[in-house]
C-alpha cells in the first residue's frame, strides 16, 4: 500500500498499532490525548470557579471603605450613593471586566470537557476497529 492509495486508512493502522504497542486495554494515541486534556480541563474549570466567586464576592457582598464607612454592596446601592464608597474594584466597569475575564476560563473549560470527550469516544472507536477482523461487521 502506498501514501496515496487510502490516507484514512493508514493512519487508522498507525494507531492502531500504537494501541497494540502500548499494552493498555483501551490506550492509544486517542486515550492518552483524552486524559492530558480532561486534566487540562479540570485546570480551566477550577479556574472558572474562582472566578465567578470572585466576581459574586465583589458583586454582592459588603464591605468598608476608607475610613470604616459600611457600604452596600454594588448590586444593591443607589446610584448617586457612592461618595466615600468609592472603591475602585467596586464600581461597575470594574465588575464588567471582572466578568469578561471570568466568562474567558468558562468557554476554555467548556471546550477542552467537549473535546476530552471527544477524544474518549474516538478512543472507543478505535478499539472497535482495532478488535474487529477484516471480514467482519461492527
Amino acid at each position: 500500500m502506498t501514501l496515496f492509495d487510502q490516507p484514512g486508512e493508514m493512519v487508522v493502522n498507525e494507531w492502531a498499532q500504537v494501541s497494540q504497542s502500548s499494552g493498555k486495554p483501551g490506550g492509544g494515541k486517542f486515550r492518552r490525548d483524552a486524559d492530558h486534556m480532561e486534566k487540562w480541563s479540570m485546570v480551566w474549570v477550577l479556574v472558572a470557579i474562582c472566578m465567578w466567586v470572585w466576581f459574586l464576592f465583589l458583586l454582592l457582598f459588603e464591605y468598608k471603605a476608607g475610613g470604616g464607612i459600611k457600604c452596600k454592596a454594588p448590586l444593591f446601592r443607589d446610584a448617586e450613593g457612592y461618595g466615600a464608597c468609592n472603591s475602585g474594584m467596586r464600581q461597575w466597569p470594574a465588575l464588567l471586566g471582572v466578568l469578561a475575564l471570568a466568562v474567558i476560563p468558562t468557554v476554555l473549560a467548556a471546550t477542552t470537557t467537549l473535546y476530552s470527550r471527544l477524544l474518549y469516544r474516538m478512543a472507543g472507536l478505535e478499539n472497535q476497529n482495532a478488535d474487529s477482523s477484516p471480514g467482519s461487521s461492527l
